[in-house]
């Protein structure tokens, strides 16, 4: 199966999105920032990437941009606007963010995980 990268700044919807992935048969790596996510694309680029766009710091936007850069900016340019057409999801009015912003029970969530 892929490797997947996936970052978040949240631990628990980081944790979550890890199992899933694993469960399904793909093998995981993590990252809490953008510049981690970075650093591990450079180190073993993914097949996919799972990215938050709203993080502190670097956020999943710029970490795109710069994994669409990584061979040459002429090249990522190419590659990158027919990849963003065909992968990214449209937010809509009611988006995953606007939910998450109502606050999070973290408690619960790690039961939810067995993380407790």
């Amino acid at each position: 199966m892929a490797l997947v990268l996936v970052v978040d700044d949240e631990p628990d919807i980081r944790e979550l999105v890890r199992i899933n992935l694993e469960q399904a048969g793909h093998r995981v790596v993590t990252a809490a920032d953008g510049d981690e996510a970075l650093a591990s694309v450079r180190h073993e680029p993914p097949d996919a990437l799972f990215l938050d766009v709203r993080m502190p710091g670097t956020d999943g936007w710029a970490v795109l941009e710069w994994e669409c850069c990584i061979k040459s900016a002429e090249q990522g340019a190419a590659e990158g606007a027919p990849f963003i057409a065909r992968h990214i999801i449209q937010a809509s009015s009611s988006s995953f963010d606007d939910f998450a912003k109502s606050g999070a029970d973290h408690a619960a969530n790690r039961r939810m995980l067995g993380l407790t």
